[in-house]
């Protein structure tokens, strides 16, 4: 369950990471909202990963 709530979530901020970018003409302006959306989707690929590794059969 843990693992289908975060692969949501990633799907969740990458779309709208887009809406993000298409809403902004200019990078620098957005830079300061898309920043922090960039890092908690790689934490989301870390915990997913790790997630991903303890549920594999041993």
């Amino acid at each position: 369950m843990k693992l289908c709530f975060i692969v949501y979530a990633k799907i969740e901020l990458s779309r709208r990471l887009y809406e993000i970018q298409q809403n902004f003409a200019n990078f620098l302006d957005s830079e300061c909202i898309i920043m922090p959306i960039l890092d908690r989707i790689s934490k989301i690929k870390s915990e997913k990963t790790i997630l991903e590794n303890e549920l594999k059969p041993t």
